[in-house]
């Protein structure tokens, strides 16, 4: 099954870790993949951005959470950095530095799950293109060790999918979009089945299509 989530993208702690995946130009305001020159690592006139996957799962102690005011955060009650209201968990992220990688003591199976080079390049052509990725569709599996029928919820049901190199399987969420034709069949329909069914509709509805017809050629 898939489950919708949030993208958001933030900047790296400090603005200029190489270890990010893509770079926010303050010129351009432009997100570019690595591999550019070390000149261009020189240039001061960027900062470094990781992506995020938020879900609003329950934020237990130890999880990582971005607030509502869009920071990045650690569950740790004893040092008083709890969610507030708006908190969204981190259930996938390019951000190296909260997977555990760096711990050789910790098993590649509990790193938090990351994002696909795939996903990156994609989202990087749409925040270039003006139209950012802001939902994506996630894949879980069935998880039969939990029980079907015990009352647990959703998320204790289903676990994240994820491939053998840790990355999660994600869709696009896209925007709906309907064509001037699109429209213009869809109001037909509507007079077709007043016309039909209905006893209240009016003999205006000629002028109303024109009126319409009138609005799509002058707007669309």
């Amino acid at each position: 099954m898939q489950k919708k989530h949030k993208v958001v993208m933030l900047p790296t702690k400090g603005g200029k870790s190489v270890d990010c995946p893509m770079i926010l130009t303050t010129d351009k305001v432009e997100l570019r993949g690595l591999g550019v020159g070390m000149s261009f690592w020189n240039n001061k006139s960027w900062t470094g951005q990781h992506l995020y996957i938020l879900s609003d799962e329950e934020i237990k102690e130890g999880d990582w959470f971005v607030s509502g005011n869009g920071k990045l955060w650690q569950y740790n009650s004893s040092n008083q950095t709890v969610p507030d209201l708006g908190s969204k968990k981190v259930i996938a992220s390019t951000d190296k530095s909260i997977h555990g990688g760096d711990n050789p003591n910790v098993k590649i199976s509990q790193h938090m799950p990351e994002l696909s080079e795939g996903f990156i390049k994609k989202y990087i052509e749409r925040y270039n293109a003006g139209n950012p990725l802001t939902e994506v569709m996630v894949e879980y599996d069935f998880n039969p060790t939990m029980g079907e029928l015990q009352g647990l919820s959703n998320e204790n049901i289903y676990k994240l999918k994820v491939r053998p190199n840790n990355t999660i399987i994600t869709t696009a969420v896209e925007e709906p979009s309907f064509t001037k034709e699109d429209m213009l069949k869809a109001f037909q329909a509507g007079i077709n089945w007043g016309v039909t069914y209905s006893t209240w509709f009016t003999p205006t509805i000629a002028d109303d299509e024109a009126q319409f017809n009138k609005f799509i050629e002058e707007n669309y």
